[in-house]
């Protein structure tokens, strides 16, 4: 007889490894005496949608994923404390760098903007990752501005924290981006946004369900 580790979802391509690793640590931990499964909902949400408890299960799997991932990040508490570490920094280096971005293109009137999106060619490109600032650093973006015929700043952000990335557009397009923080905390909270995301359709459909009932009734 297969347990649940030996299930395999019949769509797990639809999401990684690591995901497909915590699906089965849920499974063989939180709801290890459950009749349902995580990965059985995921896999198959309109068999569940259309079931009489299908609320009572949405729940259920909700408050899995959230006990199942708080052990996970008090387990990697010092890789947290890390990441955090790592994000000051880089808000340290962000504020540098827009400010004197700011500085320069303003005193040159180069314009500065923040496009809703933007299209490169990547054949005309070159990317720059920086993980301090320093003099030269300086210099560099006062180079690239003097010879831009705009600069874009296309940052991202996670959690408080701003990732700086610039575009400076001339000749040839030169992107200058602050290097992002590598840790397996942000690897877990994808796992648990795209866990999240699932149980997400997974209550739409069972609104769904409900809402075509109720107008074949009425």
């Amino acid at each position: 007889m297969a347990t649940k580790s030996d299930i395999k979802s019949e769509n797990n391509n639809d999401w990684d490894e690591l995901t497909d690793s915590f699906i089965t640590g849920i499974d063989d931990t939180v709801l290890k005496n459950s009749d349902t499964t995580l990965r059985d909902v995921l896999t198959n949400p309109s068999k569940y949608a259309k079931k009489p408890d299908a609320n009572a299960t949405l729940k259920k799997m909700q408050s899995a994923i959230n006990t199942y991932f708080s052990e996970v990040n008090n387990t990697f508490s010092s890789e947290n404390d890390k990441l955090n570490s790592e994000l000051e920094s880089i808000s340290v280096i962000y504020s540098k760098m827009t400010s004197i971005i700011n500085e320069k293109t303003e005193s040159v009137k180069i314009p500065l903007i923040t496009p809703y999106t933007i299209d490169i060619k990547e054949n005309n490109s070159e990317n720059i990752i920086v993980d301090s600032y320093n003099n030269a650093l300086e210099m560099l973006i006062g180079k690239l501005i003097s010879s831009s015929k705009y600069v874009a700043e296309v940052s991202t952000k996670y959690k408080d924290h701003t990732i700086g990335s610039w575009i400076f557009s001339g000749d040839k397009i030169r992107i200058i981006t602050i290097k992002p923080p590598e840790s397996v905390i942000i690897d877990i909270e994808n796992a648990q946004s795209t866990l999240n995301n699932y149980l997400s359709s997974f209550s739409d459909e069972i609104n769904l369900y409900k809402n075509s009932k109720q107008t074949q009734v009425n």
